[in-house]
C-alpha cells in the first residue's frame, strides 16, 4: 500500500512535468489513472475512480484517431466505467463502456494481443446490461463474444478459466430467461472445464464450485435426477469450506446450500438434511445482525424447518427454540405487520402444546393472552373471527380447569355467548357452542354456588337434548340436576336425574365407557333419593368466619404480595377479593358446610385461609435497576421490559410458581419507601415475615452453578443476616438461577453438607442456623454474628438487628449510625441487664461512652461470663476472711442490675482505683499509646489506648481513674445459695476478667476510655478479692 501511494505521488509529480502540450502528457495521465484505479481496487474509494475516470478521458482527448495508443486509453476508461457502474450502478456509466469497449475492439484485430481481454471485458458489460434491462440480444452478445475469447486463449493459457467461468454464467443466465436446456446443458460443460482449471488454493474455486452446484440444481428441478441434486450439495458444501467465517460470499453459499437441502428433504424427508438445514440457517442468522434487510427472513426460515422436525420428532428442545424465535420475531414486527398474527397464532399454539406437555402455568397464562391479542385483531364479522373466538375459548376452559380463576369464567361464558350467536336456531353447528357455554356455567356453578348459572345450564342441557339426544347429553344434563337436588331438595330432580340415566344405558352398549360412568351415576342418585336432605348449615355465618379469617391472617402477612402466576401486585385488599373469587374459596364454602361440624370448622378455616395465602420471600443482595413499588404498581411484571432487577423479579417469581407457591415477596417492590411510616412498619416486621414465609429463596447473583456459597457478598450484607436465620425453609439459588450443589433437599437447611458451608461463612453454630429463636440471650455472641457485615445505609446496621433481638424501637429518619446502635444497647441492656454489650474494643460513641461507635467493635469473640473454677483461691474458713468473703457475697448478690437512667446508666461493678501510670510505648501517628498500670488489689497490667492520659487537675489526692469489673447479681446467684458460696464465689473472682478503664468527671459521674485491645485484668490474692469495693457508678 506504501508502495502504491509512493506510485502515486512520483505519476503525480511526472505529470506535473508534462504541462498542457507537452508530448508525453497523454503518457502521464495515462499512468496516473491506471495507479489510482490500483488504490481503489485496494482502498474502494470512490474519488480514486472518479479521479481515474476523469484523467482517462483527458489522455482519450489526446490520442485522437490513428494514434497507436488510442485503443489503450479506449479499453482502461471503458473499464474505470464499468467499475463505477458496479459500484453506483448508473446506466449511463454502463452504455459508454459498452461504446469504448466496442471501439477498442475494432482498434484491437484478430492477432493483437489485447483482443482477448477487449472481448471478455465488452462481454461482462453486455451481460450487466442484460440482467439491467433483460434485452436478449445483449446476452447473446456476450455468449459469442466469449466463445471468441476462448479460441483465442489455447489450453494452458492462464485466462481460459476466468472464460469458461464467464461463458458458464451467461449460459445459466440464458437458461434462466428461455429455460432452453441446451443451454444449462452448455453452462455445466463450462463450470466443469473451469473448475478443472481452478485447482484447490485458487482464488476463484469457491466462484465456480457454487456456480456449477446451482446449474446442477437446476437440472434436477428440470428432470429430476438425484445424482444432480447429490453432487449439486457436495459441490455447494466444498464452496462453503473455502469461504470461512469473514468471508464476503459466505452468507450466498449457505443460502444456496439450503436450498439443495431443502429440495432433497422435500423429496426424501431425511431427518439427517433437516438437521443440516437448521443448523446452516443458525449460522445465516449469525452473519445477519440487527437491521439486516433479511433477518426476517431467515428467522422464518429457521422456524418453518424447526416446526417440520417438531411435527416429525415432537422434541421439546425444537419446541423451545420456536418459541423463542416467535418470540424474537413479533418483538421486531411492527403492531400492523401483514404476519403479524400468524406468528402471534404460531407461538400461541407452541406455548399451549409446551402446557400440554409439561403443565407450566405460565405458558398458559400467556397462550391465553396471546390468544386474546389475536382475537382483538379479528373483530366480529372479519374473516377468522369464530376460529379464533373459538380457539380462545379452548384455552379459557384449560385454564379453568387448572386455575379456576373467577374472572376467567366471566370472559370464558362471555366469549361462548358470542360464538353461540354466531351459530342460530336451525344451524348444523349450534350443538357445539351450547355445549361449550353449559359447561362453563356448570364449572362457574361448581366454583361460586350461583344458582342462576346452574339453572341456565340446565337449560342448554335440555336444549342439547332436544338436538341431539345421545348417551353423553343425557348424562351431563343428568349431572345438572343432580346439583340443584343437592342444593334444593327437589325430589323432582334426582326422580329426572335417575330416569335420564335410565335412559343412557338403553343407548349403551354394556362395553360403552358411557355406560358403566351412567350406572356409576344411577347407583350414586338412586343413594341420595334414599337419603333425608341434610339441613342446610349457615352459609352467612360461615362466611363471616371465612371474612374474620382472612382479615386475621392479612394482618400478619406483608401488605403487599406478588401474584406468582399472573406477575400483578397485589394490596391487602385485593388479596383478600382475590380469595373471596378463588376456586379455593368456594371450596372452603363447600366443605364448611358439609364437612365439618360447628367446633371444629373456625380452625378448618383458618388453616385453609392460612394455606392459600403461603408466601415465598426472596433475600437477595441490591444490584442496578431493583423495580420500586411505584415502576410495577398496577403492572405485570411479566409484561414489563427486561433489566437486571426485572430479570430477577421476574425469575424470583417463575421458580416460586415452579415450586407451587401463588405468592410471593421482594424487599423491592412489596414495600413503599417513600412511605417513612410504611418503612418503619416493614423494619420492624421483616423477621416475622421471613419467619413467617413458606419458603425463602435466596439469590446469589455472584456464584457460578459450580462456585462456593461463602464466596458470595450476601453474607457480608447487614440485613440479610436475619434473612438467613428467620426462615424455617431456606434454598440457595445460584447466578443461573439453579439450585446450589443441585440438591434435591427442598431445605437447604436440611442439607448437611449446605449447613457446614454455612456454618463456615458466619460463624454461627448449626442449632442456632436450624431453628433460631430472636431475643435477648446471647446478645454478645449475636452482635458479634453482624460485626463484619455492611449496610448501604449506615444506621440500617442496627436497625436490622431488630428482629433478631425481638425488640420494638422507632425508626427516626435521618438518625446517625451511633444513635441508631446507642439506642439498641440501651434497650438490650434495659430489658435484660446483658453486660456482655459492653465488651468490645475500639472507637467510643458519641452517644454513650460505653457503647461502641460501630458495631464492627464486635468482632472479636466475646470473653467468657464469670463461673466457679477451683483455682485454689478460697478464704480461710472459721476466721475473719470467711466473715469477708460473706459479707462481699451478700453485696455482691443485692446489687442492683444494670440500668438506665436517662442516658446515664447505673452499673454495679467492683472497683480497682488506678494508683500509678507510666507511659511504655507511643505511636501518635496510629493514635496508639500503650500504658503500664498499677491499680488496688491487681496485679500490674499493660493496656493499649488510642488516646494519651493526661491528669489536668492537679490538687486531686488521687488519680481519676478507675479499672472496674462489671457486674451482674446473677453471677453471685449462678454460685449456689448452699453454704460453700462464699467459698466459691471467692475461686470465681479470683479468674482473669474482662475490665473497663473509667475515668471520673464532675458531679461523681464516670466516663469509659475506650481501648484499642481488651483490657484483661487479675487480682492478686484472698486479700485482694476480700478487699473489692463494690459500688454503682453513673456512667455517661
Amino acid at each position: 500500500m506504501k508502495n502504491l501511494d509512493h506510485t502515486i505521488i512520483r505519476n503525480r509529480k511526472r505529470l506535473q512535468r508534462h504541462p498542457p502540450g507537452n508530448a508525453g502528457r497523454a503518457l502521464a495521465l495515462y499512468k496516473l489513472a491506471n495507479s489510482l484505479r490500483d488504490k481503489f481496487s485496494e482502498r474502494n474509494e470512490l474519488t480514486d475512480l472518479n479521479e481515474a475516470v476523469t484523467l482517462h478521458r483527458l489522455a482519450l482527448d489526446l490520442r485522437p484517431a490513428g494514434h497507436p495508443d488510442r485503443h489503450e486509453s479506449l479499453y482502461r476508461l471503458a473499464r474505470c466505467l464499468w467499475r463505477r457502474y458496479k459500484k453506483q450502478a448508473t446506466t449511463s456509466d454502463l452504455e459508454e463502456a459498452i461504446i469504448l469497449g466496442r471501439a477498442a475492439l475494432e482498434l484491437r484485430p484478430l492477432g493483437h494481443s489485447g483482443r482477448v481481454f477487449t472481448l471478455s471485458g465488452l462481454a461482462d458489460y453486455l451481460g450487466d446490461r442484460f440482467e439491467k434491462l433483460s434485452e436478449s440480444a445483449d446476452l447473446d452478445e456476450a455468449i459469442a463474444l466469449c466463445r471468441s475469447a476462448l479460441d483465442l486463449c489455447p489450453v494452458g493459457n492462464a485466462d481460459r478459466s476466468d472464460l469458461l467461468h464467464n461463458l458458464a454464467f451467461y449460459f445459466w443466465s440464458r437458461y434462466g430467461n428461455q429455460a432452453t436446456m441446451a443451454d444449462l446443458e452448455e453452462a455445466i460443460i463450462s463450470s466443469r472445464a473451469a473448475l478443472e482449471l481452478r485447482p484447490a488454493g485458487h482464488a476463484g474455486r469457491a466462484s465456480t464450485l457454487n456456480n456449477l452446484a446451482d446449474n446442477l440444481r437446476n437440472r434436477f428441478i428440470k428432470v429430476g435426477e438425484d445424482a444432480n441434486l447429490d453432487e449439486a450439495i457436495a459441490l455447494h458444501r466444498s464452496a462453503l469450506d473455502l469461504r470461512q467465517p469473514g468471508h464476503s460470499e459466505r452468507s450466498t453459499s449457505l443460502n444456496n446450500l439450503v436450498d439443495c437441502l431443502k429440495s432433497r428433504f422435500e423429496k426424501h424427508g431425511a431427518a439427517a438434511d433437516l438437521d443440516e438445514l437448521i443448523t446452516i440457517h443458525r449460522a445465516i442468522l449469525d452473519l445477519q445482525p440487527l437491521g439486516h434487510p433479511q433477518r426476517a427472513t431467515s428467522f422464518h426460515a429457521l422456524l418453518c424447518h424447526l416446526r417440520k422436525r417438531l411435527k416429525k420428532y415432537d422434541r421439546i428442545a425444537d419446541l423451545n427454540e420456536c418459541i423463542s424465535l416467535e418470540r424474537t420475531i413479533l418483538s421486531q414486527h411492527e403492531p400492523r405487520h401483514s404476519t403479524r398474527t400468524t406468528c402471534l397464532l404460531d407461538l400461541a399454539s407452541d406455548l399451549f402444546g409446551r402446557f400440554q406437555k409439561a403443565g407450566t402455568v405460565t405458558d398458559l397464562a400467556e397462550t391465553v393472552t396471546l390468544g386474546r391479542t389475536i382475537l382483538n385483531l379479528h373483530p366480529p364479522g372479519t374473516p377468522g373471527y369464530a376460529t379464533h373466538l373459538n380457539t380462545l375459548l379452548i384455552y379459557l376452559g384449560e385454564r379453568l380447569d387448572k386455575c379456576g380463576e373467577i374472572e376467567d369464567f366471566n370472559e370464558a361464558i362471555s366469549l361462548a355467548r358470542q360464538s353461540l350467536e354466531l351459530r342460530p336456531a336451525g344451524d348444523p353447528g349450534r350443538i357445539s357452542p351450547l355445549r361449550t357455554l353449559a359447561s362453563f356455567l356448570s364449572a362457574k356453578f361448581h366454583a361460586e354456588g350461583d344458582l342462576v348459572d346452574l339453572e341456565e345450564a340446565i337449560a342448554l342441557r335440555r336444549d342439547i337434548s332436544d338436538l341431539s339426544p345421545t348417551a353423553s347429553s343425557l348424562h351431563e344434563l343428568s349431572l345438572c340436576l343432580s346439583d340443584r337436588f343437592d342444593q334444593l331438595a327437589d325430589p323432582a330432580d334426582i326422580d329426572e336425574a335417575i330416569t335420564l340415566e335410565l335412559s343412557v344405558l338403553t343407548l349403551c352398549l354394556p362395553e360403552h365407557i358411557d355406560w358403566a360412568m351412567s350406572r356409576k351415576s344411577l347407583v350414586l342418585y338412586r343413594q341420595k333419593k334414599a337419603k333425608k336432605p341434610a339441613p342446610k348449615a349457615d352459609l352467612d355465618g360461615i362466611k363471616k368466619l371465612i371474612e374474620s379469617a382472612i382479615y386475621d391472617t392479612l394482618e400478619s402477612l406483608p401488605p403487599r404480595l406478588l401474584n406468582t402466576h399472573t406477575g400483578a401486585l397485589f394490596c391487602r385488599d385485593a388479596l383478600a377479593s382475590e380469595f373471596e373469587n378463588s376456586r379455593e374459596y368456594n371450596q372452603l364454602l363447600r366443605s364448611s358446610v358439609i364437612s365439618y361440624s360447628t367446633p371444629h370448622r373456625d380452625s378448618h378455616i383458618r388453616r385453609a385461609v392460612s394455606s392459600y395465602f403461603q408466601f415465598v420471600t426472596l433475600s437477595h443482595r441490591w444490584g442496578k435497576d431493583e423495580p420500586l413499588l411505584r415502576h410495577v404498581q398496577g403492572r405485570v411484571i411479566y409484561d414489563m421490559d427486561l433489566t437486571d432487577g426485572i430479570a430477577k423479579l421476574q425469575m424470583f417469581c417463575a421458580t416460586a410458581c415452579e415450586s407451587g407457591y401463588l405468592w410471593g415477596w421482594s424487599d423491592t417492590c412489596c414495600i413503599d419507601k417513600d412511605s417513612t411510616v410504611e418503612l418503619a412498619r416493614a423494619i420492624a416486621s421483616m423477621f416475622s415475615w421471613y419467619r413467617r414465609s413458606a419458603l425463602t429463596i435466596v439469590y446469589l447473583a455472584d456464584v457460578a452453578r459450580n462456585g462456593k456459597l461463602s464466596s458470595s457478598e450476601w453474607f457480608k450484607r447487614g440485613w440479610t443476616l436475619q434473612e438467613l436465620l428467620a426462615p424455617r425453609n431456606v434454598l440457595f439459588y445460584t447466578r443461573e438461577w439453579t439450585l446450589y450443589k443441585s440438591s434435591l433437599s427442598s431445605n437447604h437447611k436440611e442439607d448437611d453438607v449446605v449447613l457446614t458451608e454455612l456454618e463456615a461463612a458466619t460463624g454461627i453454630a448449626r442449632h442456632h442456623l436450624i431453628d433460631f429463636n430472636p431475643g435477648l440471650d446471647s446478645a454478645r455472641s449475636r452482635l458479634q454474628w453482624a460485626s463484619g457485615r455492611r449496610t448501604t445505609e449506615s444506621e440500617d446496621a442496627a436497625y436490622s438487628l431488630f428482629g433478631i433481638f425481638n425488640v420494638f424501637l422507632p425508626i427516626i429518619p435521618g438518625e446517625s449510625a451511633e444513635n441508631a446502635l446507642g439506642r439498641l444497647l440501651t434497650d438490650l441492656i434495659s430489658q435484660s441487664g446483658d453486660i456482655s454489650v459492653l465488651d468490645w474494643v475500639g472507637e467510643a460513641s458519641s452517644f454513650h461512652s460505653c457503647f461502641p461507635a460501630r458495631i464492627a467493635s464486635y468482632q472479636s469473640l466475646p470473653c467468657r461470663p464469670p463461673t466457679y473454677h477451683d483455682n485454689g483461691l478460697k478464704p480461710s474458713k472459721y476466721n475473719a476472711q470467711e466473715f469477708q468473703a460473706e459479707q462481699l457475697f451478700d453485696s455482691l448478690l443485692m446489687s442492683d442490675p444494670p440500668h438506665f437512667v436517662g442516658r446515664r446508666l447505673r452499673l454495679s461493678c467492683i472497683t480497682h482505683q488506678v494508683t500509678a501510670f507510666r507511659l511504655q510505648q507511643a505511636n501518635p501517628g496510629a493514635s496508639q499509646y500503650v500504658y503500664s498500670i498499677l491499680a488496688e488489689g491487681l496485679i500490674p497490667l499493660s493496656i493499649t489506648l488510642s488516646s494519651e492520659l493526661i491528669v489536668t487537675d492537679t490538687s486531686r489526692s488521687t488519680l481519676p481513674y478507675v479499672l472496674i469489673r462489671p457486674w451482674h447479681s446473677k453471677f453471685a446467684s449462678s454460685t449456689g445459695l448452699d453454704n460453700m458460696a462464699a467459698s466459691n464465689l471467692v475461686a470465681m473472682l479470683g479468674q482473669p476478667f474482662s475490665a473497663l478503664l473509667l475515668e471520673e468527671q464532675s458531679g461523681n459521674e464516670y466516663k469509659r476510655i475506650a481501648s484499642s485491645s481488651v483490657i484483661i485484668a487479675r487480682l492478686a490474692d484472698v486479700a485482694s478479692i476480700l478487699r473489692s469495693k463494690v459500688q454503682s457508678l453513673n456512667v455517661v
